[in-house]
């Protein structure tokens, strides 16, 4: 690596957690300092020097050629040690296969400064917050959860988690627990692609997350209506997924929250990709 690229790490690895082949949490502390401050729902920004023969540009000043990805932060804000990253390996993608390859003690750049709108602290506390995603878009939604918990800050809080297999469910037991512990959180997990056949012990439903919030289905497993009287529908993940769902809502009376042209709106959503 150039070392006049490794100059400019400001921060470094120090932990990382495998889940699966293609799933791992890892966890990013500044070299100096503690963590950035940041609202439950916000994104910070990773950057890694390329290599020799990649060809992207980036704009960021005194970068050099980095690249720069924002990344949702699963962790909450109270935890000053770290920044905690939820991350799926893409094998053809440009940037995270160097993501992926970071072990702990690696340097990296990360922004001084947090991001994004997509968070809760404009919203009224006598709600429903019902939260979709696939794969690890999962990662606001744990930082929302752990922020929150336990100050009155909803009626309930429903995890909608949509994976292919049951072994992609990052997070389950810890949500799962929380679930056992605290009766206003729900957990609701969809496998897409886990088989259907003998000597197959999962339970959940099967089914991208649309099926979670078909009318019997979520009044099963949520214990309420999906009501835009007094829910709020937080969506993050696959882009189509979002598009989806967001059509679906407002065939039932749900708007899109934009906080000028429609502040009283109530799905939210930010897209990444």
């Amino acid at each position: 690596m150039n070392p006049a690229d490794e100059a400019l790490f400001n921060a470094k690895v120090v932990g990382r957690e495998d889940l699966t082949p293609e799933l791992c949490v890892i966890r990013v502390a500044p070299e100096k300092g503690e963590a950035p401050d940041f609202l439950p729902g916000q994104y910070a920004t990773l950057g890694l020097p390329p290599a020799e023969d990649d060809t992207e540009q980036q704009a960021k000043k005194g970068l050099g050629r980095f690249w720069l990805r924002p990344y949702s932060i699963a962790s909450p804000p109270s935890e000053r040690r770290f920044l905690e990253f939820y991350v799926a390996l893409v094998e053809d993608g440009a940037f995270t296969p160097k993501m992926w390859a970071l072990q702990e003690g690696d340097g990296l750049w990360m922004g001084p400064k947090c991001k994004g709108t997509f968070t809760m602290e404009h919203l009224p506390r006598d709600q429903h917050i019902v939260t979709i995603s696939t794969g690890t878009g999962l990662a606001p939604f744990m930082s929302m959860l752990n922020h929150y918990r336990g100050q009155d800050r909803w009626k309930t809080y429903t995890v909608i988690h949509g994976t292919r297999k049951c072994n992609d469910l990052g997070y389950r037991r810890e949500l799962e627990a929380v679930v056992g512990d605290d009766p206003t959180v729900r957990y609701i997990p969809t496998c897409s692609r886990e088989p259907d056949e003998p000597g197959n012990d999962w339970k959940g439903l099967r089914g991208r997350v649309n099926v979670a919030i078909e009318t019997k289905n979520f009044r099963q497993f949520a214990g309420i209506d999906l009501d835009p009287a007094d829910c709020q529908v937080f969506l993050c993940g696959n882009p189509q997924m979002i598009e989806d769902i967001e059509h679906d809502l407002h065939q039932r009376g749900f708007t899109t929250y934009q906080k000028k042209n429609n502040p009283d709106g109530n799905i939210h959503h930010e897209k990444y990709w």
